[in-house]
């Protein structure tokens, strides 16, 4: 994939993001994020869970299309890596079992992802929308 397309890839998630957090206020929080996600509230901001859940269903989106062949190629990785950089810092303190993800490759992170059923993980039925 061109370096074009995935700029074109980060900048969306980006601008995703920017919308929820103008969405997103005191008074609509805990409508928007819902018991489920509410639960994670005490772990971060509002507008910190809303870009961790964008970014995350980008990954689900990226974990179906990587996980028909078990074969992570580099250009899966580079869009991987694109979404990982706006979720690491966030997840690992919703998640504990992410603290260490920013030591993670793109690859080894998408592998733990695609074996989570933990929240926000790709076997979590209450967190998939």
């Amino acid at each position: 994939m061109a370096a074009q397309e995935l700029l074109a890839i980060k900048e969306q998630i980006l601008s995703i993001h920017q919308a929820a957090e103008l969405a997103l206020n005191d008074e609509n929080r805990d409508s928007i994020l819902g018991p489920e996600l509410m639960e994670f509230y005490a772990n971060g901001t509002g507008a910190a869970i809303l870009r961790l859940a964008v970014s995350m269903d980008a990954l689900r989106v990226v974990g179906i299309v990587t996980g028909h062949d078990d074969v992570i190629t580099p250009e899966e990785e580079e869009i991987t890596k694109v979404i990982t950089v706006a979720l690491v810092n966030v997840l690992g303190k919703i998640r504990p079992e992410y603290a260490n993800a920013q030591e993670k490759s793109p690859a080894e992170l998408l592998e733990q992802y695609l074996q989570d059923d933990g929240p926000f993980g790709f076997l979590c039925a209450e967190t998939t929308w």
